[in-house]
């Protein structure tokens, strides 16, 4: 088994959460009046974050989170891989902690403890030289350890992988000490050994690794260690998720069952998988509520759908599934705790589980209290003090860090009753969720109220895009508007009066009047020259391709790429990278010239010009989607791209390493930046916007300009919530983060490499240069047009070439026929 399997399967089975992550949806709220149901707020469900400080150290991130003896236990694991276990009490004080010593190369999984205090954990180990790629010797950043592992299908929680990844190991420190020496020797005797002894070592689930269990005293002392991987050697057999009961002692959920250990007889099944479920198709938690009451969740493959039911291991039953949890609340995580029977965590809060009644009782809201992210809030390591107190690990900023909190319910006579200021979207961004959460957290007068229609349709994403458009469209309008996933230009929603001019907000004095723009994203936010909206992040989309073959161009023909393509003796398919089929370019390559085409001002269009008709014949070179010939799901295009058989690349920049990426990886060589072909002469880029507007409506226009304004913060780099995923329209943090680009990496930090997804090896970062960082800064802003989605437009011209791809009508026929229709719709649009 390669490494990249077992890479999938330790991650499925125990190293993506301390606790369980399995998701149960629902069918989201419908009827009524949206805004107004946004505005409503439960004061029971109201708590306050406390941050517990001076209990983690920097670069720190919490593993797991007990509660014994009235001390709250947390283990820690660092980015140089060092592990901790730490006691405190509810409210911060009395901190201490001792250091774990495991072998280099140890990856935490789960943990339990006793009533005295002591840890029991398992751990696995990886030889340096054989580290699966989510835990690669050069030390991959988080980040990109998890795409590697998302790359292999892994569907476990996202919470605990990302505690374990930050674990990663530290490539400077490479002293070894006499006694990581002497326990290496020792783990290569006992893998030794065991492969004497006939143990499935090469084929097993523990394949490339050891899997441990240790048990800690409070002193850090150990106590015990037992080889899990040699108990259950074999393809198919692990040993996953384990809890401390009073009367059972330590149970563990495993390949054959439940099964108690004890700390000198080892294993014993106590109830066999068969008698849980015959359909299980995998565990997804194992855990225990009040009095002993344990739980079980599993995939069931007969139903298709995850099922949570209670266990009684004295009468060996399993109960009927609790309905309870499945309230549309993505219920993803299950504690203990006092007060109620069981705690879980879904997206918008944490419940109380009252099994003698079945019934889930909403105890905190995350928006409403302004907790992490709000809605984006994934609690995945918590405990109950009580049913009006937590523990828990709360992410903070948009690469949600670790922070431990205190979450104290604030009596709701109490709770201050604001401004309230409702902003509505479809499925709102991490960005602009965690910023709304930090206005409410520092405005003493308003309070941003999140409308998101996503999650009042999640199952269906065409209906929360056709409620969004009517609500706006019929008046039912939130104060301030994400219009980036409307679907309806910004020049339509102007046009007809619903949103405001905000001109005045710009000016000297304004709300925005201090805040320096790019100024081509600064006219994007203009119609008729007034600012009808505010963009406060984006992406730049657009190709590139290695420079020595664009031979100093800075836009190629049609006929040049048709040139290129036989001098390198590819295809149409291949030479644009994945997705090059006629039914997806048509769709949206026209964007990147959108400005030419539409004029919604003027209430013109221009398709049945020589530009697009030569545009629908290039289109018509590239394959059918059912002729493409490259499997997308599996094409190594970054090896295509190495041998010149993939040559424009499609390219999403979010952040300057974006393109040194692109540089240093995939192609390894000089890039040009040259836009989608066209045989205008121009560089057909395009500005992906994040955009937000005002109602014409707005209940209270100074709320929302104060909120707006904060958004032109996000990208601070002086902020220690890193920006991620967008660029920044804000000219002083743009430029700031282009100078961070091009300033050296740690060696030992974790963003110090790149991961090369086709050799599985890790590349040194290599700075910016001052001419690269200059060449991206006029790159950007030379860019004019803006990404704008318009859905009814695309399908017009998707309708009408099909007929011209399979050879029913002429260019010149088809480009009249969408002339002639998106002419009326934009007048009656306009």
């Amino acid at each position: 088994m390669g490494k990249r399997r077992v890479a999938k399967r330790v991650v499925c089975l125990s190293l993506a959460s301390f606790l369980f992550a399995a998701s149960l949806t629902g069918c989201g709220k419908k009827g009524g009046d949206p805004v107004e149901e946004a505005k409503k707020v439960d004061k029971n469900c109201i708590y306050k974050q406390e941050e517990l400080e001076g209990v983690l150290n920097e670069g720190e991130s919490i593993g797991d989170i007990g509660y014994v003896g009235d001390k709250v236990r947390v283990i820690t694991t660092s980015e140089k891989g060092d592990v901790r276990y730490i006691s405190l009490n509810t409210d911060g004080s009395d901190v201490q902690s001792v250091d774990i010593k495991l072998e280099k190369g140890s990856y935490p999984s789960w943990c339990a403890y006793d009533k005295d205090g002591s840890l029991y954990m398992t751990y696995y180990v990886y030889d340096e030289e054989d580290l699966p790629i989510l835990y690669a010797e050069d030390n991959a950043s988080a980040g990109e350890a998890s795409s590697a592992a998302s790359d292999e299908g892994d569907t476990a929680g996202e919470g605990a992988l990302e505690g374990a990844l930050d674990a990663s190991q530290d490539k400077a420190d490479t002293e070894t000490t006499d006694a990581e020496s002497s326990e290496k020797k020792a783990s290569t005797e006992e893998k030794s050994e065991a492969e004497d002894e006939g143990a499935d070592t090469s084929d097993g689930a523990y394949d490339d690794s050891f899997y441990y269990l240790v048990k800690i005293d409070p002193t850090g002392k150990e106590l015990l260690k037992f080889d899990l991987s040699k108990e259950f050697a074999g393809e198919e057999n692990y040993c996953g998720q384990m809890v401390m009961t009073d009367k059972y002692g330590l149970l563990f959920e495993t390949s054959r069952g439940i099964e108690k250990f004890d700390d000198k007889d080892g294993f014993n099944i106590i109830m066999a998988k068969e008698e849980i479920a015959k359909s299980i198709g995998y565990v997804s938690s194992f855990g225990k509520g009040a009095n002993d009451q344990l739980y079980i969740s599993y995939y069931d493959d007969q139903s298709e759908d995850d099922v949570v039911c209670l266990l009684d291991l004295d009468k060996k039953e399993i109960g009927k599934a609790v309905s309870a949890f499945n309230n549309g609340d993505y219920v993803s995580t299950f504690f203990a705790g006092e007060g109620y029977d069981l705690y879980a965590s879904g997206r918008s809060g944490i419940y109380g589980y009252d099994i003698k009644n079945d019934k889930l009782v909403k105890l905190v809201d995350f928006a409403d209290s302004a907790i992490g992210m709000g809605t984006f809030t994934s609690v995945n390591r918590a405990v109950a003090i009580s049913e009006n107190e937590f523990i828990a690990d709360i992410p903070e900023g948009i690469d949600s860090s670790s922070v431990l909190c205190r979450l104290v319910k604030v009596n709701p006579e109490d709770v201050v009753d604001k401004i309230q200021i409702t902003f509505g979207g479809l499925y709102i961004d991490t960005p602009m969720m965690n910023a709304v959460m930090k206005f409410n957290r520092s405005s003493d007068k308003y309070t941003i109220k999140i409308l998101d229609y996503g999650d009042m349709y999640p199952d269906d994403y065409d209906q929360a895009v056709k409620q969004f458009n009517l609500d706006i469209t019929s008046g039912k309008t939130p104060d301030i508007i994400d219009v980036s996933s409307l679907n309806i230009p910004i020049e339509t929603l102007a046009n007809k009066g619903i949103v405001l001019d905000l001109s005045s907000q710009f000016e000297n004095g304004g709300a925005f009047g201090d805040v320096e723009l790019l100024p081509n994203v600064a006219e994007m936010m203009k119609v008729n020259g007034k600012f009808y909206s505010a963009i406060p992040y984006y992406t730049v989309s657009t190709y590139v391709m290695r420079a020595s073959l664009a031979n100093g161009k800075t836009s190629l023909t049609y006929e040049d790429c048709d040139q290129l393509i036989k001098d390198k003796h590819t295809d149409y398919n291949t030479a644009f990278g994945g997705y090059s089929y006629k039914e997806y370019l048509i769709s949206y390559a026209w964007l990147y010239n959108r400005n030419q085409y539409v004029d919604w001002f003027n209430k013109k269009c221009n398709f049945n010009s020589p530009e697009f008709i030569d545009f629908l014949n290039f289109i018509n070179r590239f394959p059918s989607e059912e002729k493409a010939s490259i499997d997308e799901e599996n094409a190594d295009y970054n090896q295509l791209y190495a041998q010149d058989k993939a040559l424009f690349y499609s390219a999403f920049f979010a952040s300057p390493e974006d393109y040194t990426r692109i540089k240093q990886v995939d192609f390894n060589d000089d890039i040009a930046m040259v836009g989608f072909p066209n045989n205008s002469g121009k560089n057909f880029a395009a500005i992906y916007p994040i955009t937000v507007a005002v109602s014409s409506k707005v209940s209270n226009l100074d709320g929302a300009a104060e909120f707006i304004r904060k958004l032109f913060e996000i990208g601070n780099p002086e902020d220690k919530e890193k920006f991620i995923s967008y660029l920044s329209s804000n000219k002083n943090y743009f430029e700031a983060m282009l100078q961070e680009a091009c300033e050296e990496k740690d060696e030992s930090s974790e963003d110090a490499y790149f991961q090369d997804y086709t050799s599985g090896k890790q590349v040194k970062k290599k700075p910016m240069t001052q001419e690269e960082a200059k060449e991206f800064y006029d790159y950007v802003l030379s860019i004019d047009t803006m990404y704008e989605v318009e859905t009814d437009i695309q399908n017009i011209i998707s309708e009408e070439a099909s007929a011209f791809f399979s050879g029913q009508k002429t260019a010149e026929e088809v480009a009249e026929i969408i002339q002639n229709r998106v002419n009326v719709y934009i007048n009656e649009n306009s």
